[in-house]
């Protein structure tokens, strides 16, 4: 038995609406500390990852551990008929194979969502270390891939001691963003090394898709020279939501 109440159910919306653009199914652990699910894309480019802990909810009751398979298009369909003030109440019983969902505020209502077969395999999450790590604002970041995507289908991001640099050319043209504290768009920038520069080139296609990400207060970028991308952002009711890329197999 799984009951739990969230305060604001918009923010699950913004969630699982930024888990779809990388996966079109998930298994979603509700675990006695919090909810949390790790999945990779079919294509093993792109990994999505977040927890909520259990204080981020108003109530929250587990039972019985379990995973719970979502197909992300029926949550989502539902997720989407949120309001700003609703709440979201959360509640599965082990002997129907469904999750119902019900916003709550003026009017109660309530969905069923059924549940789907999935392996209980979770990715393991790769133990890497970054040279560059700088906390910008989310929006700023997402509009910035998209005018890299105007002229490129890649974007290389490019640290100096001061700036942050995202960056493309190709027979279209080329283009460059600076990002520095002065700017108000890094709120934090750190490089741990002396190297002159770092750079790393992902695909503008899932740059996208991991950028997309509505209701975020703040992210983290980390990258190191020719390594994987870490995007972690922080969504208000202490939702962390991170994602990895693989870099450009022929970056120079």
């Amino acid at each position: 038995m799984i009951e739990a109440v969230f305060p604001q159910a918009k923010e699950w919306g913004a969630l699982f609406s930024s888990v779809s653009k990388i996966v079109d199914e998930i298994s979603v652990s509700f675990k006695k500390e919090g909810v949390s699910a790790r999945a990779m894309d079919n294509a093993h480019l792109s990994m999505v990852d977040f927890y909520i802990p259990k204080n981020a909810f108003e109530t929250y009751t587990v039972i019985e551990e379990a995973n719970l398979g979502i197909k992300l298009d029926d949550l989502n369909s539902v997720l989407k008929r949120a309001t700003k003030n609703d709440k979201l109440r959360l509640s599965f019983d082990p002997s129907e194979n469904s999750l119902v969902l019900a916003f709550i505020s003026q009017i109660k209502r309530e969905f069923v969502v059924n549940l789907i077969e999935l392996g209980s395999n979770t990715p393991p999450m790769p133990n890497l270390s970054y040279e560059v790590t700088a906390i910008a604002d989310p929006t700023a970041l997402k509009e910035a891939v998209k005018d890299v995507g105007v002229v490129s289908d890649f974007a290389t991001f490019e640290a100096e001691p001061n700036a942050l640099y995202i960056k493309s050319k190709s027979s279209r043209g080329s283009v460059s963003l600076e990002f520095t504290k002065e700017s108000g768009y890094l709120l934090d920038y750190q490089v741990k090394s002396d190297k002159k520069k770092i750079r790393a080139s992902y695909g503008i296609k899932y740059l996208e898709y991991i950028t997309s990400v509505d209701e975020a207060v703040s992210v983290s970028i980390s990258f190191s020279n020719s390594a994987p991308l870490k995007l972690e952002y922080q969504i208000p009711g202490d939702i962390k939501l991170s994602f990895l890329l693989a870099p450009r197999a022929d970056d120079e």
